[in-house]
Formats: C-alpha cells, structure tokens, sequence
C-alpha cells in the first residue's frame, strides 16, 4: 500500500527556502572536502607523479620551489568529479585487492632520479601494486557517462602514461617487479569498468628518468617554459595555484581575455592561425554533415566496432513563443548585454 503524493509546495513556503539552503550546503561541503583533502598531503606543492604529464610550466614551478599566487584556488575548488574518484578509491581498492596474488593498495611509492643539479625525489602512491602475471600496477581511473569504451579504444592519455610510468619505475627502484601496467576505466554513473593494459619496459623506465630531468633542467627558468592554453581554454589554468604568476595580475579563473595578445604584429599571426583552422574546420564539418545525414537513425545497438544510441527524448525552452507570451501578458522581455561579435575576413585586395 502506497501513500498518496504530497501536493508541490507553493514558492513561498519557508521549506523551499530551506530546500535551497540544502543544496548549497552540499557545494559547501565538497569544497570543505577539497581543502581537508589537499591539507592533508605533507607537501601540496611538491610535484608527485600525478604531475610529470601534465602542465610543464606548473611541474617546473613545482620543482623550482615557486611560491604559489593562487592557492586558494586549488584549496577552495569544489572538485566534484575528482573527489567522487577519491571516494571511488576509498571504496572498491581493498576489496577489489583481495582478488589478486600478493597485492597491496595506496602503496606509498619514490624515485630518486639523479641529475646533473643533484638527485630528485618524487612521491606518489600506486592504487594497486600486485605480483600477478609478472607484477603490475593497476590505476584507476573514474570517468564521465558512457566514456568507458571510448577511453579503451583510445588507451591512455598521456599525462596518465606518465603518471602510471612513472609509480611502475618507482616500484622497481623499490624492489618490485613491474612488468605491465594497467588504467581501470570506470564509469562513474553505472560502474561499468574495463581495463587498459600495456608492457612495461626498460627502455619506459628509463623514458621516466629522462622526462624528469628535463623538468628539472626546466626549473632553472619556469616562468620561460611551456604552458597551456590558459584560463577559460583549460581546466588546469583555472584551477592552478600559480594562476596569476603565469597569465599576469589581472587572471582570473574562466577569464581568457588574459590571453589575448595586444600588439598589431602578433594579433596579425593570431588571426592568420584562426582564419587557417577556420577554413579547416569548415571543410571537415561539411563532410561530417553529409555522414551524418548516412547514418540517419537506425535501431540502436552495434555496428562494427562502434555502437549507436540515443538520449531520451526531451523538451527546451522555446524563445521565440517564451517572448510572444511575455509581451502578451504585458511584461517586458528579459535582456541581457552582449559584446558586439568578431569577424576576422580577408582583406579586400587595392
């Protein structure tokens, strides 16, 4: 037997107000979480094996012992997706251990790499190190809706090659033998998981220690090095602790019109570059319209090595009768301001 359904609250019922203030309550606490997560690593700003594929100039500030700008904003970052991972880790790893020959999880892991500006230290700690098939490392790594298989088919990126890289040469510098590494792709909305595997070689080993000199050697002037793209454009920039230090006083994070350049020679390149990629991009996207339009509809399922398949379907606003109504009732069309549009053209020939 089932109750009958409450009738919806009307908006101004205090519990509605009190509703809202439970869901900002829940952003409240991932932030917390984030900043109880980061204050808990000894050194927050000491580059770890998380880092040898990432951001160049962000490792060569780490290595170089730069002083952070911004680290409120890696403190204070609600990292959502990120601390669903950790959570995901906290859960399966000692369970999914217990199915593995000799196998330990959250394995504290360092590797001195000597250099010629002296011997390096790099800390991490490998998800899962087992004496299966050889010994192993196993990563996991959470990802988005139905991006298991995608993940799969195009392995592992390359800042996670890196970072598995670089726990499998600690691991041997530690004693243990590591002949393959491993990236468990699970799908944060279903659980569905699947592994990526790959050898681990000598000559990987060595590809570690060469990578994390050149870092070092980097560290000597971290301001020259490479960066990202920059904030708006990468989740790293606006998210990183050094922010400012990189893209100038007024950076802020989602802002990228720090990353504009404003004399006439280099804004003549820039727009050389994306009149290029433009006319690239329109091609491609002709063609991608006319295999679209061949594929059609068909029943979902599997077609060769790909699948097809559909989102529900669903309803969207409506702006054009949302303002015919509006001004039928009397009210004034909600409007915003917007900057006038660019156009970047090929100058008429004189």
């Amino acid at each position: 037997m089932t109750g009958d359904t409450p009738d919806p609250l009307p908006q101004d019922h205090p519990l509605r107000t009190w509703a809202n203030q439970l869901g900002l309550l829940a952003e409240r606490g991932y932030r917390a979480a984030n900043r109880y997560h980061q204050s808990a690593r000894s050194t927050p700003w000491a580059l770890s094996m998380s880092g040898l594929g990432g951001c160049v100039r962000q490792a060569a500030f780490r290595l170089a012992g730069t002083e952070p700008s911004d680290a409120e904003l890696s403190l204070d970052q609600d990292a959502r997706q990120a601390l669903h991972g950790t959570w995901v880790h906290a859960g399966l790893l000692p369970h999914y251990v217990q199915q593995l020959a000799s196998a330990h999880f959250e394995v504290p892991l360092r590797l001195d790499v000597f250099t010629p500006d002296g011997t390096v230290t790099i800390h991490g700690s490998a998800d899962v190190l087992t004496a299966d098939h050889g010994g192993g490392i196993v990563d996991v790594k959470t990802v988005g809706a139905h991006q298991v298989p995608e993940r799969i088919a195009k392995g592992a990126s390359w800042a996670h090659r890196w970072q598995v890289r670089g726990y499998a040469a600690a691991a041997r510098q530690q004693g243990f033998p590591v002949t393959w590494i491993s990236w468990l792709y699970i799908d944060r909305d279903t659980g569905h998981a699947e592994a990526h595997i790959e050898p681990f070689t000598d000559q990987d080993e060595q590809s570690v220690h060469a990578r994390i000199a050149w870092l070092v050697s980097l560290a000597a002037e971290p301001d020259e090095t490479p960066s990202l793209r920059g904030p708006g454009l990468d989740w790293a920039c606006d998210s990183c602790a050094w922010l400012r230090r990189c893209w100038g006083p007024d950076a802020t994070p989602g802002d990228r019109s720090v990353i504009a350049y404003g004399d006439d020679e280099n804004v003549t390149l820039a727009a050389k570059e994306y009149v290029r990629l433009r006319d690239q991009k329109s091609a491609l996207e002709d063609e991608m319209e006319f295999w679209s339009a061949a594929v059609g509809r068909p029943a979902k399922g599997q077609y060769g090595d790909l699948t097809i398949t559909y989102s529900k379907d669903g309803s969207q606003v409506d702006p054009a009768a949302a303002a015919k109504l509006l001004n039928e009732m009397g009210v004034s069309v909600p409007m915003r301001p917007v900057a006038g549009r660019r156009y970047v053209r090929r100058a008429e020939r004189r």
